[in-house]
């Protein structure tokens, strides 16, 4: 009975292993994106409520030029291995 368990346990960790689009290797995903994406968006507006949005600082334009040079860079990769679309919904902020 142990057996059957152990074996059950093995595939479906080997199930859900896919291929890091980014870095090419194996990674366990517990969770799918169409799952991982809302949590994370409602986890981010939580934040938001209970935090101020600092705005107008030196600090806060720092952050919004990296954050539009790490988007630039992600485009120019998918641009690279040929999936151009693959960020096309992804809203950076």
């Amino acid at each position: 009975m142990k057996t059957k368990y152990f074996i059950f346990l093995l595939l479906l960790v080997f199930s859900s292993c896919k291929v890091n689009q980014l870095t090419g290797k194996n990674t366990f995903n517990a969770f799918s994106n169409k799952q991982l994406f809302p949590m994370a968006l409602n986890q981010y507006n939580t934040f938001l409520k209970a935090h101020e949005v600092v705005e107008n600082t030196d600090e806060q334009r720092k952050i919004v030029e990296a954050g539009e040079r790490i988007a630039k860079a992600a485009q120019a990769y998918f641009n690279h291995v040929g999936d151009p679309e693959y960020l096309k919904d992804y809203v950076w902020e």
